[in-house]
């Protein structure tokens, strides 16, 4: 409840001062140009305009909707299996978060990754500043100077990114399945700010719960 009111705009105030997202959009498309030319990212097909049927409710004026290829790019681990994992203490996240530890890293900051196969597909975790991803998970990319990247993993885990899944068949997640979908964007300082009321309530929720 608490994550759908926030990405309704419901959680904390808006305020005039922090602008809109429209302004936000435009710089956000600009560092996916830079990212694209310093090759940290590929060239996605342009998706299709947001159409009101799609809306599935409202947001604050300030706020925008966007499809969720405009404001990230994912891109798959790579593979390393158990026998190949090397004795050390960097965490190697697979669909499902650590799955053991090696002695070596793939990525050397804070990233948000998201399963890619199998039951767990669509779970986002944060991995730790060092960190080896393999290919049952994606490493996503985004302009990181305009989207808070809690606020991304908290909208993420609410879209719920596995859940169309047919059970029957092999689950996976896939840039042509997650691409398309809907993402209620905030300008960035709003951003923070329902990110530090989320962590604000959450434990208060925990606490009800024993």
């Amino acid at each position: 409840s608490i994550l759908q009111l926030a990405i309704q705009g419901k959680l904390v105030e808006q305020r005039e001062e922090e602008g809109t997202t429209e302004e936000l959009y435009k710089q956000i498309k600009e560092e996916k140009k830079k990212l694209f030319k310093e090759g940290k990212i590929k060239k996605e097909k342009p998706l299709p305009e947001i159409t009101e049927d799609e809306i599935p409710f409202e947001i604050p004026e300030s706020w925008k909707w966007v499809r969720l290829g405009e404001i990230i790019s994912i891109s798959s681990g790579k593979g390393l299996t158990s026998s190949n994992m090397k004795k050390g203490e960097i965490p190697v996240y697979g669909g499902n978060g650590i799955t053991g530890f090696h002695n070596e890293a793939l990525v050397e900051e804070k990233t948000v990754v998201i399963g890619r196969v199998g039951f767990y597909c669509g779970s986002v975790h944060i991995t730790e500043k060092l960190a080896w991803i393999t290919d049952n998970a994606f490493i996503t990319t985004y302009p990181k100077k305009y989207i808070d990247m809690e606020y991304l993993v908290y909208t993420l885990h609410h879209m719920n990114l596995g859940k169309d899944n047919n059970a029957t068949a092999q689950p996976v997640v896939s840039g042509k399945k997650i691409y398309p979908l809907l993402f209620p964007l905030p300008p960035l300082e709003e951003q923070k700010r329902i990110v530090s009321k989320i962590e604000e309530l959450l434990p208060l929720c925990k606490q009800l719960e024993k």
